[in-house]
């Protein structure tokens, strides 16, 4: 899953056609938003220079005639159209929001396209980008409070770049140094680090506020990495199901520092089976973890137990595969 400025620079050309644009560009989004649920996700090969590409090619086409060539293009392929927006908005949040930057969103998205800021318009950009999640299938973050569309913008970017090693030091490291970490769940986690008031960036407070269900999925692939850490190599980081830049933080914030890591007894053998940990904090709420698993199609996970309240009888469910997944060689990890 990556996008480079020469793909957005080859659907661009001479940057006198928007049809061709959001036709040949929008079938290229299309094809990274299909089997994940996070537009975040969705690799820049070269970080935030493929974002600049795209913010000045969109700027090139759009800028100056706002609504009239929005409204030709949202006619024609609106499906594409609302998909190369929805990349944009989150890259946006991803690079113009923050501490430093303000915490604005649509003036940078419109200062981007060249569009004086106009609340009408930004209202039917907006519902774009909800109908966006809609047909792709994408998290829709229900029960954000205060600023929704803002907030499932910026969720959708997970934790920018600049905050992730704070992230991973202050919170998921500090986390599995104590004592009681290998028996707290990631949900716990969550709720305890909510409840800091204190110097936490709003990006993170906004991810473990009204980031579920992707943040706790997130801290338990954070947290399963730290298990399995002797398996990592930098060539195969997809293993992990994490971001690229969020292995790579790690792999930082770890590095010559042994005593950072998860170790369990016989650590090995659970390298592909799941296995249950119980988190001392929630009584009667065992965790199944599934390691990463390579599979051979889309479809569901099922889980086979006995039931030990029912004399052994042994019992199934089948769940969708909810969280990002990504194809290598043929197989989807």
């Amino acid at each position: 899953m990556a996008i480079s400025s020469s793909t957005i620079l080859d659907a661009f050309g001479n940057g006198t056609d928007p049809y061709r644009f959001f036709s040949q560009f929008g079938d290229a989004v299309l094809d990274e938003f299909a089997g994940i649920r996070l537009i975040g996700v969705v690799e820049r090969k070269e970080g935030e220079d493929t974002y600049e590409t795209l913010k000045k090619c969109l700027g090139a086409i759009l800028g100056g005639s706002q609504n009239r060539e929005l409204d030709s293009v949202m006619k024609l392929i609106p499906n594409k159209f609302r998909a190369v927006m929805s990349l944009y908005f989150v890259w946006a949040g991803i690079f113009t929001y923050g501490e430093e930057q303000g915490h604005e969103l649509w003036p940078h998205i419109f200062g981007g396209l060249g569009f004086n800021p106009d609340q009408a318009l930004a209202q039917r950009l907006k519902f774009a980008f909800i109908q966006c999640l809609i047909e792709n299938n994408l998290e829709l973050f229900r029960g954000i409070e205060g600023h929704p569309f803002v907030t499932r913008i910026l969720l959708h970017g997970l934790i920018p770049e600049k905050y992730i090693e704070k992230f991973v030091r202050e919170f998921i490291l500090d986390a599995i140094r104590q004592p009681r970490g290998v028996y707290e769940s990631a949900q716990t986690l969550i709720e305890r680090w909510h409840n800091r008031g204190f110097n936490v960036p709003r990006p993170i407070k906004r991810f473990l506020q009204y980031g579920s269900p992707t943040n706790g999925d997130v801290v338990e692939r954070f947290l399963e990495m730290a298990r399995r850490w002797e398996d990592d190599d930098p060539a195969t980081w997809w293993q992990w199901g994490l971001p690229k830049y969020m292995v790579e933080a790690f792999r930082r914030c770890v590095s010559g520092i042994s005593s950072t890591v998860i170790r369990r007894p016989g650590k090995a053998s659970l390298a592909q089976r799941p296995y249950l940990i119980f988190d001392y904090m929630r009584e009667n709420q065992p965790v199944i973890v599934v390691p990463p698993q390579k599979l051979e199609s889309e479809g569901a996970v099922e889980i086979v137990y006995a039931d030990l309240a029912n004399e052994g009888k042994e019992l199934s469910e089948r769940e969708p595969l909810k969280a990002a997944f990504r194809w290598k060689d043929n197989s989807i990890y």
